[in-house]
């Protein structure tokens, strides 16, 4: 017997089970924690959330205080059972994200004055969560929009939540209600286009539409142009509206900016490169130009104007296209960038332009010279053209088999190219190549594969990049249908507005 009870003793201490203590996890998702089960943790959405088909609802970035528990406490009691969260808990968690995610992949950024009078959280809060869904967006390799996955329901209602919040704060301010300063409006509507362009569809066009109408309501261009906050906004709304103008539709373009002089807009650019669109400020208001004569030439077409005007407005066209590509080919580059590296050492300094920037900005400069002119042959008619075309025909002499015109597609396409090969990849700021790479999207059209794919592979290589938005692979999706469509006019291409800024 105590033979058989050593033995029944052995075998019961293999075969007990013996209870192991977990110490309890407070750093996993909401939703892994309220199914207490255990969450891999991973950012912006755990993984278990996405394979189980579950909403993610982020993380707590500090334990609830007592307060909050006690809350939550006397909500159980009384038949309520919401989980503990604190008042402002997006804002909270957005600063978090500012400083752990936004700031350290920056180059240079300044942070949000939180305290100070005007500051609005939910402007801030949608700022975030945007950027938490296009830097998801790229890990996936696709843009996510609302409804598309349903880890990021919470995440896109919460946006849609605090963007109607935004909204709510501009036409109260408008109204003459609340405590904010009307300054705020036209910075408001400036974020909601921030926003709009992290998105697939949305309503970034109707927005400019907006912005600029109230600044024509405080005074327009000749009030604003000596205001420094006006002028600031509205450097930053002409970096943004412009190139998207260039790929709207003639029918539908933007034309609050139409009364502006190029004094103006000179004033407005100014006179130091932006990374966003690093060309002088005679280029870019050249750019402007061409797409005022595409809605001329297109009201001619559709008799919207009267005959008179029409007539006037075509007549001064053909030189005003001598100018502006005179300009472009004419234009001191060198002189250029070197005056801005002598004025501009911050921003194009080795610590802000790691991949030699500063040493490819006469190459930027060159690059938006020729992608203005390619501009212009691309939408303007060949009558408008012709008389440029006769001036440069040294330098673009016509190509054997081919008309003047498409001569000046073919050159002009082969030297866009060969300069964007040598800058693609090796500046810092290869966002501020968006613009130029749309218009060689289209001119490929009637290239090879070859400078399809390698147009493609920029733009998308671009789009990785932590801080872009959704215009580059937003404009990947709009040229291969173009391409494929055996098409080549840029109308055929840019039929609706399609997002082209950095």
């Amino acid at each position: 017997m105590p033979a058989q009870d050593a033995t029944l003793q052995s075998m019961g201490a293999v075969t007990a089970r013996k209870k192991i203590f977990h110490s309890k996890t407070r750093t996993g998702c909401l939703t892994c924690r309220a199914r207490r089960v255990k969450c891999d943790e991973a950012r912006p959405v755990c993984r278990r959330c996405i394979t189980a088909n579950r909403e993610c609802r982020g993380y707590f970035s500090t334990l609830p205080n007592e307060d909050t528990i006690a809350q939550a406490w006397i909500s159980r009691v009384q038949g309520i059972c919401p989980e503990a969260e604190p008042p402002n808990w997006d804002f909270t968690q957005a600063v978090h994200y500012h400083f752990a995610v936004l700031k350290p992949a920056m180059l240079h950024q300044d942070d949000p004055e939180f305290y100070r009078k005007g500051f609005i959280p939910c402007r801030f809060i949608c700022q975030m969560m945007a950027d938490q869904i296009s830097k998801a967006s790229k890990a996936r390799g696709r843009l996510i929009g609302p409804g598309e996955d349903p880890a990021f329901a919470g995440l896109w209602s919460k946006f849609h939540h605090y963007m109607a919040e935004c909204l709510q704060i501009i036409n109260q301010t408008i109204r003459g209600e609340g405590e904010y300063q009307q300054v705020q409006i036209i910075l408001g509507i400036l974020y909601l286009v921030f926003m709009d362009l992290y998105q697939k569809a949305s309503m970034w066009h109707a927005h400019i539409k907006g912005f600029l109408a109230y600044f024509e309501h405080l005074g327009g261009a000749a009030v604003g142009v000596d205001d420094p906050d006006m002028r600031n906004f509205m450097s930053i709304m002409l970096l943004l509206a412009t190139p998207l103008n260039t790929t709207t539709p003639a029918r539908d373009q933007i034309t609050g900016f139409d009364t502006f002089t190029d004094a103006q807009l000179d004033r407005f650019f100014g006179p130091a490169a932006k990374p966003d669109m690093p060309c002088p400020s005679d280029f870019f208001i050249g750019i402007i130009h061409v797409t005022r004569m595409r809605g001329v030439v297109r009201r001619a077409e559709t008799g919207l104007a009267a005959e008179q005007d029409v007539r006037s407005s075509l007549n001064t066209i053909p030189a005003k296209v001598l100018e502006i590509f005179d300009t472009t080919c004419r234009f001191d580059i060198k002189e250029w960038a070197t005056e801005l590296l002598i004025n501009d050492q911050d921003l194009w300094s080795p610590e802000h332009s790691p991949n030699s920037g500063a040493a490819l900005l006469p190459v930027m400069g060159e690059i938006y010279g020729v992608a203005v002119r390619l501009y212009g042959i691309l939408t303007l008619p060949e009558w408008a053209i012709e008389p440029w075309a006769s001036s440069a025909s040294d330098k673009y002499p016509q190509v054997l088999g081919l008309t003047s015109h498409e001569s000046l597609r073919a050159l002009h396409r082969l030297e866009l190219l060969a300069l964007l090969r040598q800058i693609c990849g090796g500046i810092a700021h290869d966002e501020g190549l968006a613009w130029p790479l749309a218009v060689a999207g289209v001119a490929v059209a009637e290239g090879s594969a070859d400078d399809r794919a390698f147009v493609e592979r920029c733009l998308w290589n671009t789009w990785r990049l932590p801080n872009t938005v959704a215009s580059f692979v937003l404009l990947i999706d709009k040229l291969r249908a173009f391409w494929s469509s055996g098409k080549t006019a840029w109308e055929d291409c840019f039929d609706e507005p399609t997002q082209c800024t950095p």
